[in-house]
């Protein structure tokens, strides 16, 4: 929208909504949320969009820095600093999301083929630590799409969703981003978008 031929009214409220957006990223003191947020920037800061010149992305870029200092008083910047000290970490522990990522590994060993089933994280990992004696988590989630993926449908099921990655990310690629190949020039931006965000 702020790119495309569409009223100033849009425009203004397209801004804003992407302000707020990072804005409310940054409130959640995600550090997931932290890093794939500068992760899509650098993306789109690199990445050729239809439309889009440097100074564009260099002024989005400003005004969102902007923002998150304007708000810098709401946001958990204790929490974000931790990214540097993850030793002592929850995620670290026992229950936590590097524990369930290596049980989730070790589920996929033993059933390789086809791994536990859909939707069947949570209890296999619970049956796991009850078979080991360990007390069982109630939110043992994978935190991870690709480890939950592979430990729920194995092989075949993880081989599948990773050329759907692939063939996604190869067609954004390759999708022409030249305006006259687009009945909408609106459209054109979205490939160059798209491919950042995948």
């Amino acid at each position: 929208v702020l790119v495309g031929r569409f009223g100033l009214v849009l425009k203004a409220v397209a801004l804003t909504s992407l302000l707020m957006g990072i804005i409310l990223t940054l409130y959640t003191a995600s550090r997931g949320g932290l890093l794939g947020l500068v992760t899509f920037l650098l993306l789109f800061l690199v990445l050729r969009v239809h439309n889009v010149k440097r100074v564009f992305k260099i002024g989005v870029l400003l005004a969102l820095i902007v923002g998150a200092f304007v708000s810098a008083d709401k946001i958990n910047i204790e929490r974000y600093q931790t990214l540097g000290s993850l030793e002592d970490d929850y995620n670290m522990k026992e229950g936590g999301r590097v524990d369930n990522w290596e049980r989730g590994l070790r589920l996929l060993a033993e059933n390789p083929l086809t791994g536990v089933g859909v939707l069947s994280f949570a209890p296999a990992v619970g049956w796991q630590r009850g078979a080991e004696g360990v007390a069982s988590n109630k939110w043992a989630t994978a935190h991870s799409t690709y480890i939950e993926v592979l430990t729920e449908t194995g092989v075949i099921g993880g081989t599948a969703y990773f050329l759907l990655i692939f063939t996604t990310i190869r067609t954004f690629n390759r999708l022409p981003r030249s305006s006259t190949t687009h009945p909408d020039p609106g459209i054109a931006v979205l490939p160059g978008l798209l491919l950042a965000r995948f």
